[in-house]
């Protein structure tokens, strides 16, 4: 077998390839040397050589390569008859690695064609299989970081809005507190005056009572009676129509204090539901991360 040369990457490889793939490119050329002792080259998407087990041809164009990816032809071979005529070529196949029913480049074995043909298109096979892999890494990646980025500003964003609801909600408290010692309060005032009320009523009927007995002489003091029963009457109803009202407020009060609670519930349980999430998105992270690496290890 022959010695291995290191292989080079030309300095102009393809823009749509990642340098990941081209460092596997690489060890994938070195690997069939190695074990087949076949000379091997990858061409980038304009048809120059990009990795070649001969370090003299990299950065080279290659036009059959060329060729095939403006699509003048479906795969290019060079024959022992042209190789023998031509000393600047050798008797191989090239063929083009398709993503997506798209030409992106070219890999060629140099053998006699019965060989170099199904040996160039199962490494043009699994070279675009390499690539597949590699774009769906990095787009699990990117959207792996995107989305732990996401949940930081919103594990972020929700801290800061827990602190302003904190504070908001411990001030509505407070005023909440406030009113509902007030509307104590009022009701304990609206009790004394129904019961001066009360007493006002009792006395205006003892008294309505002693203006009977005096007759003529109490029929001024049976006035002011009168008007002492019609001025407790209506304070009675007042205080009703007040304890309604101050009910309305109680009542108000207590559903708003139940509407901060239900929301503090809330906010704390979709605080819980944002940090439950994180280390699933950390796990994904990594398990992404991992099968990096282990592709990474492919063909070394």
């Amino acid at each position: 077998m022959k010695s291995v040369n290191m292989v080079q990457s030309s300095v102009e490889s393809n823009a749509n390839l990642s340098d990941q793939f081209w460092k596997m490119a690489e060890r994938f050329v070195r690997f069939f040397h190695r074990e087949a002792g076949f000379a091997t080259i990858v061409c980038n998407d304009r048809g120059i050589i990009a990795v070649a087990h001969d370090r003299t041809r990299v950065g080279k164009e290659h036009p059959g390569s060329q060729m095939i990816l403006r699509g003048d032809v479906d795969d290019y071979a060079v024959t022992a008859e042209e190789a023998a005529q031509n000393v600047n070529v050798k008797e191989g196949f090239n063929t083009p690695i398709y993503i997506e029913r798209r030409r992106v480049g070219t890999f060629g074995v140099a053998a006699s064609l019965a060989v170099a043909r199904p040996v160039a298109r199962l490494g043009a096979i699994i070279l675009a299989s390499w690539i597949a892999q590699l774009q769906q890494q990095e787009l699990l990646q990117k959207t792996a970081r995107e989305v732990s980025a996401n949940l930081d500003t919103l594990n972020k964003k929700i801290a800061e809005a827990g602190e302003t609801f904190q504070g908001v909600n411990n001030r509505t408290r407070e005023t909440s507190k406030d009113a509902a010692d007030k509307v104590e309060n009022t009701e304990k005032i609206l009790g004394t005056i129904r019961q001066i009320a009360q007493q006002t009523y009792i006395l205006s009927l003892n008294g309505s009572v002693e203006a009977v007995r005096a007759g003529e002489h109490g029929r001024a003091f049976a006035v002011v009676v009168e008007e002492m029963a019609r001025l407790a009457q209506n304070t009675r109803d007042a205080t009703v129509r007040i304890q309604e009202g101050v009910a309305d407020i109680r009542n108000a009060l207590l559903n708003a204090n139940a509407a901060m609670e239900q929301s503090s519930l809330l906010f704390q349980s979709n605080s819980e539901m944002v940090q439950a999430v994180t280390p699933m998105v950390n796990l994904l992270k990594t398990s992404i991360n991992q099968l990096e690496e282990s592709f990474k290890d492919t063909m070394t």
